[in-house]
């Protein structure tokens, strides 16, 4: 038996809208011949799509790696568009690029597990004072207090884990120095800020300082800030006689 799919779209639409409406028509009704024939009041209307029809899968696992890969392919593609010796262009992409993409996967792995841990923590929170209150006879008291005390353990390991990792705290570390490299790197790019009215020739070694002092503060301030605050909370945690 052959699938119907039945679907509508106003004529005059927005056609951004209109667009949006149609890729995700195709995607959930793949056809490789991207012709979707449908019958509504008794007519057969047979619609074109514009633009070549893929595999809903496909679509799903490029988005999933579009934007990092993206932002590399751009900034290499600017690397490489500049007016600068081999040589310092490789060190451009070894050195400050690599470390863009570098703290920018680490905060986005960091901003991943804190955002699960404390959403497990919060809404474990919630659940477990309305099982506690739940009264619903002796037949059901004990699976009850089955699931009370698994959710109340996965709310306390959560906590744990995110406490011990400091998952927040590192995820704004890197943030913030990503987008202070980034920034840096935007603007001698463009020759704006502290490079303006220089070469990219003339402005790289200052560049390139300002680079190697970025990456300092970072360790830096990792060690200081977020290493040393993870100590201090170990130090005040009560020893286990």
């Amino acid at each position: 038996m052959s699938r119907i799919l039945v679907s509508y779209r106003r004529e005059g639409s927005v056609d951004v809208i209109g667009r949006i409406y149609d890729q995700l028509i195709q995607m959930l009704s793949y056809n490789p011949l991207g012709v979707y024939p449908w019958r509504l009041k008794t007519k057969t209307v047979r619609t074109k799509w514009p633009f070549p029809c893929r595999e809903p899968s496909v679509e799903v696992r490029m988005n999933k790696t579009t934007d990092h890969g993206h932002m590399r392919t751009e900034l290499d593609q600017l690397i490489a568009a500049i007016e600068l010796p081999e040589l310092n262009k490789q060190f451009l992409r070894v050195r400050w690029l690599e470390l863009v993409m570098w703290m920018d996967g680490k905060a986005q792995e960091s901003v991943w597990w804190y955002r699960r841990l404390r959403l497990a923590t919060i809404i474990g929170g919630v659940i477990v004072p309305a099982l506690v209150s739940l009264n619903l006879g002796s037949d059901t008291q004990a699976l009850i207090q089955t699931i009370t005390f698994i959710v109340s353990l996965v709310v306390a390991l959560s906590a744990a884990v995110e406490e011990f990792f400091r998952y927040g705290e590192r995820w704004r570390h890197y943030r913030r120095m990503t987008e202070s490299l980034k920034s840096e790197g935007w603007q001698f790019l463009q020759l704006s800020g502290g490079y303006a009215n220089q070469t990219h020739i003339q402005a790289y070694p200052a560049f390139a300082a300002r680079v190697e002092e970025l990456s300092r503060e970072e360790v830096d301030t990792y060690i200081t800030q977020v290493f040393k605050e993870k100590k201090e909370v170990d130090e005040k945690a009560p020893a286990v006689q």
